[in-house]
């Protein structure tokens, strides 16, 4: 009896045992991870500024100011590795630009070390690796001028009310009392490190402890008087005022108007995250210490510390088993150990959404720029010989005076080379290969077939722009210098996924990591930042530029031009064909601006490079035809009628640019020595029409258009161009129409300068909105003042004021 009350014992323990377990596994296999928002700062980098009597000036001249060093991009690495390990069960293990968005600010560090943080969180597999020998992938990072930066450059020095807020901060009681413990440090200071004492603002101390920071950890002797505890104290110092900045005094409202922005970003994706049409996973933010201060402030979980190098704040949406959203919040500033969990105040770990935007509310901005109070936004400017030894062998007398005046021509001709020097050199290049940028209605292939999507650099793409920057290595092994130097280079991108992954893939055949630029020897890479121009505001690479009425005028003048006409007849019957064949309306194929028929040819010329089945009618004839037609849709576009002011209003705004480049080169001393832009067929064939140097082909893949500026024998200056659109020949030499191969600088810039604007806004027919509104705002103030000289007018003859008097006169 008892054996059996024994075994029904056991028998229940073990059925609760497995409802728990069935409950449990129910539990948390209905809650699903759909979201993960991060914010991290950036790994080691040398020093942002020297301070005045600092011996370790070397610092800035070998690597520059600002550069992340092999350990930051170590540091960066590792937590791209540390993601790959923590969401290996959310994001897909290969790379897939539907599901990622990476931002930074455009800094060189945060740029490089978003970089570095994607090369551990996507290492290529199976059919990602484009090269063998270096096992990574570009991955598009995106980032507008920090002028433009309303989201990521904290704090925003352009905002009038925070200045007012942190004056008043610095005036407060509660301030004051901690910070009179930092004044006699301060003079201190200033008398080591040669700043004068007014000029030991909050940004100086930070970077001051900074470049202390860098050269403690890279083993340089640092001065006698920065003691450990100087350094503690300095970092203390920096807490303090980093606090200051956005919190002690009115913290709501410096949230507000500054981490607030982000945290208001960082929510909308999370709110749009729930929606079933939503695909993206994830959405990275590669910024400062400042920016985690401010965000974590403005959520006031804060620590009061200084968050490292490579620290990352985690925003995780989950959806649980009841339908509903939470949010966790995670902190990661120790790569030894796991994220601190963080809980919003008034909540509890585990957030539901609704009440974490509830209790959020408060700081968020519906329309900041109102509460800024903004100054007028200042515009970035842009930054913009080897020898021969011969030897003279012994020879018979006739022999030896053959050879010895052959010597001396080679010795006059070896000098007249080699006083003629490589001084600047502009590249601008289309990016690589990729799939289709649309479909046409009768295709065949969905955009679901293509595996990244429409517009997405292929392996081939990354490849054709890594053998250019070999190429381009080979060119100028003797002008470049061997290893990645910032002040010799630059490179810009305009705001595609394409582009910039052409530009970080041409970069790595360029600048592959040589001795002490090697952090990592199984990983022959490193990261370079690539500067990009957001689509709304770039104004030099994304051709045809918008917002230009006068130029769509002249496009529709084309369109019904005898010129263009008598180049479109002979292939009326061919386009009434493919109005047939593709489904689009006959009208509008042709036109020819409208890209149409252009984007047909691309994608029915991108599907057969990938092997792609055509459809039956696109014969290599029709595609001839095609090519011909997309050849002059390019040409039409910003030539045939007009092309003189077509090109003042497209073209000739980058040929403008590139010319002020060579004009910096001669005029400064700069170490600039490259500028490269990654841009579009429509780019290089714009600038080409311009120069009237287009040979009336489409520009290929990874086609380069090079300027070069040399310095003659004669002190004189001239300018070489050559276009590479074949990887089998050498670039062909381009001669500028009215000038030789090797066109004097001075007879350059006049034979261009016809379409060359100096006001493109007004030739555009754009109207001057700030002047619209000056105008209104004078004339309202105008009307004002009369009609309240009217009104005292009155007053004073027909009113109170005039009554009096006639009561006092009585």
């Amino acid at each position: 009896m008892r054996a059996r009350q024994l075994v029904c014992g056991i028998w229940s323990l073990c059925f609760m045992f497995c409802l728990f377990c069935i409950f449990l596994h129910q539990t948390t296999a209905k809650r699903k991870l759909k979201f993960v928002s991060l914010v991290f700062r950036h790994g080691d980098h040398t020093p942002q500024e020297i301070f005045p009597t600092d011996k370790h000036k070397e610092i800035a001249r070998q690597q520059g100011y600002g550069q992340l060093t092999k350990l930051g991009i170590q540091q960066q690495y590792e937590l791209g590795q540390y993601m790959r390990r923590r969401y290996s069960h959310f994001l897909s293990l290969v790379y897939k630009q539907c599901e990622i968005y990476v931002q930074s600010t455009d800094c060189d560090h945060t740029l490089m070390s978003a970089q570095a943080c994607l090369a551990g969180l996507y290492p290529p597999t199976q059919g990602q690796i484009w090269n063998p020998r270096i096992l990574w992938q570009p991955i598009p990072v995106h980032t507008v001028p920090l002028s433009q930066d309303n989201l990521l450059y904290l704090p925003f020095s352009h905002c009038p009310k925070h200045k007012e807020l942190l004056r008043e901060t610095f005036a407060t009681r509660d301030f004051q009392r901690q910070f009179k413990h930092y004044k006699q440090f301060l003079k201190f200071l200033a008398t080591h490190t040669g700043y004068p004492l007014k000029k030991l603002t909050s940004e100086r101390i930070w970077k001051l402890s900074d470049t202390l920071q860098y050269e403690d950890t890279n083993n340089y002797t640092l001065p006698v008087w920065a003691t450990h505890g100087v350094r503690t104290k300095l970092i203390k110092l920096s807490e303090l005022l980093l606090q200051a900045e956005f919190g002690f005094h009115k913290q709501m409202q410096k949230s507000r108007l500054q981490g607030g922005t982000l945290l208001k970003t960082i929510l909308k994706h999370i709110l749009d995250a729930r929606k079933p049409s939503y695909h993206q996973k994830m959405v990275m933010y590669s910024t400062h210490a400042a920016t985690i201060a401010a965000l974590q402030m403005a959520l006031n979980v804060f620590n009061g510390k200084l968050p490292p190098h490579s620290a990352c704040h985690f925003f995780e949406l989950y959806q649980e088993k009841n339908g509903q959203y939470t949010i966790e919040m995670y902190y990661r500033n120790n790569s030894m150990r796991e994220p601190h969990p963080l809980t919003l105040p008034g909540c509890k770990f585990r957030c539901p959404l609704e009440r974490f935007t509830h209790l959020v509310s408060p700081i968020l901005v519906p329309y900041w720029t109102r509460e800024f109070q903004p100054e007028k936004l200042l515009e970035l400017q842009s930054l913009l010989s080897s020898s021969v030894r011969m030897g003279v062998i012994q020879l018979p007398n006739l022999s030896r005076i053959l050879c010895f005046s052959f010597h001396i021509i080679l010795i006059l001709l070896q000098q007249t080379a080699a006083a003629r020097e490589l001084k600047f050199v502009v590249v601008l290049f289309r990016h690589g290969d990729r799939t289709p940028i649309v479909n046409f209605p009768t295709d065949l292939h969905k955009e679901s077939e293509w595996p990244q999507g429409f517009g997405q650099l292929t392996k081939t793409g990354m490849q054709q722009l890594f053998e250019l920057g070999q190429y381009m290595r080979k060119r100028y092994s003797s002008f470049l210098n061997s290893t990645y130097n910032r002040q010799e280079f630059y490179i810009q991108s305009t705001d595609y996924d394409r582009t910039i992954m052409s530009a970080q893939s041409y970069l790595s055949g360029l600048f592959p990591p040589t001795s002490s630029q090697i952090w990592n020897p199984e990983l022959l890479w490193q990261p370079i930042p690539v500067h990009i121009f957001q689509k709304t505001t770039e104004q030099r690479l994304n051709f045809p530029l918008p917002n230009c009425p006068r130029f769509d005028e002249l496009q529709h003048e084309t369109q019904t031009s005898k010129e263009f006409q008598n180049r479109i007849q002979p292939y009326m019957d061919f386009l009434q064909t493919m109005a047939v064949n593709t489904g689009f309306e006959l009208n509008h194929l042709k036109i020819l601006d409208n890209f149409q028929l252009w984007n047909t040819y691309d994608t029915l010329h991108c599907e057969g490079i990938h092997n792609y089945t055509l459809p039956v009618w696109a014969t290599a004839d029709v595609i001839n035809k095609m090519e011909k037609l997309a050849e002059l849709s390019l040409l039409s576009l910003f030539g045939v009628y007009k092309t003189e002011e077509k090109s003042r209003l497209q073209g000739g705004v980058l040929v403008n640019i590139i010319l002020n480049s060579i004009k910096q080169a001669v005029n400064s001393s700069t170490p600039r020595k490259m500028e490269v832009y990654s841009a579009h067929d429509t780019t290089v064939g714009a600038l080409q029409i311009a120069l009237n140097i287009f040979n009336g082909k489409l520009p290929p893949y990874a086609a380069c258009q090079f300027f070069e500026l040399y310095k003659e024998s004669n002190g004189q200056y001239s300018i070489e161009m050559h276009y590479r659109n074949d990887t089998s020949k050498d670039p062909y030499l381009l001669t500028l129409p009215g000038c030789t191969s090797s066109c004097p600088l001075e007879k350059f810039a006049e034979l261009v300068s016809p379409v060359i604007t100096e006001n493109w806004s007004k030739e555009c027919g754009k109207k001057d909105k700030m002047k619209d509104i000056f105008i209104g705002f004078n004339v309202a103030v105008g009307l004002l003042s009369i009609f309240n000289l009217v009104l005292l007018y009155l007053l004073y003859h027909y009113g109170l004021c005039r009554r009096r008097n006639n009561y006092q006169d009585i």
